[in-house]
């Protein structure tokens, strides 16, 4: 067992990272983006349900702290009780030397320690609700003195837990099946509880803002989620591969097969087959559901993230029994230093490569595919887009974008410092909350004029873009951006007019 100074001393270090990565790296396209859910606080939202919303006012005191830490404190704080429900969960199931294994791997991983540990996103008040949600299960379900019976007096707190992982990410669905199906076929005898039945009645009562607000918006959201579902059998098994590297690379490749040898490969060493079960049914249909709409559809390798917990569990249960200490001691040292390489290299990357990873030979669409753009220079850039438009004595015109991202950064690096209102134009597809937004800022009426702005790593043609709004496009600027003395991107500056009448 790792001794507990130098246990705690990691995660202390960790900790401390998360900090500074908070400071010092720029904000993503989806960082900026769920700013607006802050600014205009709902009950619900476009995207995702109200937690991160309400929780970006809340560690931000209601936006009065607007910084980089300050946009992401709350992601920071959230990730210190989830490390502590992890380690009391492995304590309940196992013992403390499993509990050390799974909080070091678990914060090895690249989804746990920067995507849901220190950015904007929802995946952060999700994870904190869904491993609290694995605690309290695992106190239901696994009370050393009532083996293999139910302690129900935790299954109503569970059950709140759970309704606040789906009023994060609706991903928390896949956890109440999975605890579903356990109780199904491992304590079938609980369905005769009222205590059961009652905690079903406060599951359905937590689904009620999200329904209401589909409701009262023509069922919007479905529509958006129903794309992500396969409409017909047109396989691509390239979209498999995609998501098992991209799966690989988010839960860190050490971790990951430190998950395959022993939650696996080594499964059946260790017998413990309730334990086993339950960490499997709160893991696995989720990561194959996933896999499923990658033979349809394009998904996203983070969106099975916390999944993955109980799979580090489950192999710290197994690797802590069948392991030699060294061996186990050598793998948690090369997982912890590959997250802290990795995110040393990601920071340089994003701030200090000599220009562009993208395009290079059209000016037009200079800079596309470079990843690393998302979050490189707004501010900077910000302040030159400003000063031209102040030249240009354009200030008093709103201005347009014709789609969510990079409409979020113009909106927080140019418009608010100028106040200048920004409107998202198009189909709901492009816009996403920003269709509210248009009507919380008065909503759209055709302005005889209007400024736009088009990076050329996203490049659209504003005059495709905005046909059926203006009929005269003119380009009033060019303005370069560069990172480490090369040209990275430029930004199109437009003059729209000639009002389309409908």
């Amino acid at each position: 067992m790792i001794k507990q100074s130098s246990f705690i001393g990691i995660v202390l270090l960790v900790f401390v990272l998360r900090v500074l990565i908070a400071i010092y790296l720029p904000l993503g396209n989806d960082e900026v983006y769920y700013l607006l859910y802050a600014r205009f606080p709902s009950y619900h939202y476009y995207d995702h349900p109200l937690m991160i919303g309400w929780f970006l006012k809340l560690f931000s005191f209601n936006l009065l702290w607007e910084n980089n830490l300050g946009y992401r404190l709350f992601a920071i704080v959230l990730s210190i009780p989830t490390v502590f429900f992890i380690y009391k969960s492995m304590v309940v199931i196992s013992n403390q030397s499993a509990a050390q294994i799974a909080v070091l791997l678990f914060l090895s991983s690249i989804y746990n320690f920067v995507i849901a540990g220190v950015f904007v996103m929802p995946d952060a008040p999700m994870l904190f609700f869904w491993t609290l949600s694995l605690y309290l299960a695992i106190l239901t379900f696994f009370d050393r003195n009532k083996i293999g019976q139910v302690e129900e007096k935790y299954f109503i707190p569970l059950c709140f837990a759970l309704g606040l992982t789906c009023l994060s990410k609706f991903h928390g669905i896949f956890l109440i099946f999975g605890i579903l199906g356990f109780i199904f076929f491992y304590r079938r005898s609980f369905l005769k509880s009222w205590t059961f039945w009652e905690g079903i009645v406060i599951l359905i009562l937590f689904s009620f803002p999200i329904i209401y607000w589909n409701y009262n918006n023509d069922w919007v959201q479905f529509d958006f989620y129903s794309n992500r579902v396969p409409e017909a059998l047109n396989f691509k098994f390239s979209g498999i591969g995609k998501e098992l590297i991209g799966q690989i690379a988010y839960t860190n490749p050490f971790v990951y097969f430190f998950i395959i040898t022993f939650a696996i490969l080594k499964y059946r060493k260790i017998k413990r087959i309730n334990t086993k079960a339950f960490l499997l049914w709160t893991s696995l249909p989720f990561i194959f559901a996933v896999f499923f709409v990658a033979l349809f559809k394009e998904t996203l390798p983070h969106w099975s993230g916390p999944s993955y917990v109980s799979l580090i569990m489950l192999s710290s249960l197994v690797a802590d029994g069948v392991a030699a200490q060294w061996k186990l001691i050598s793998w948690i040292r090369l997982s912890l230093f590959s997250v802290v390489i990795i995110s040393i290299l990601g920071f340089t990357l994003i701030n200090f490569y000599p220009g562009t990873l993208g395009n290079k030979k059209d000016s037009d669409k200079y800079g596309t595919g470079d990843f690393t753009l998302d979050m490189y220079g707004w501010n900077s850039i910000g302040n030159k887009i400003r000063d031209k438009i102040d030249e240009r004595h354009l200030n008093n015109l709103v201005m347009v974008s014709d789609n969510w991202f990079p409409a979020a950064h113009i909106d927080q690096y140019i418009c608010r410092e100028a106040k200048i209102p920004l409107f998202v134009l198009g189909e709901i597809t492009s816009t996403h909350h920003y269709n509210w937004v248009n009507q919380a800022r008065g909503g759209w009426q055709s302005a005889d004029s209007a400024l736009t702005i088009v990076p050329s790593n996203y490049f659209r043609d504003p005059a495709i873009s905005f046909k059926n709004y203006y009929s005269k496009v003119d380009k009033i600027d060019l303005i370069p951006q560069y990172r480490n003395g090369e040209l990275v991107r430029y930004f199109h500056l437009y003059l729209l007019s000639g009002v389309v009448k409908k």
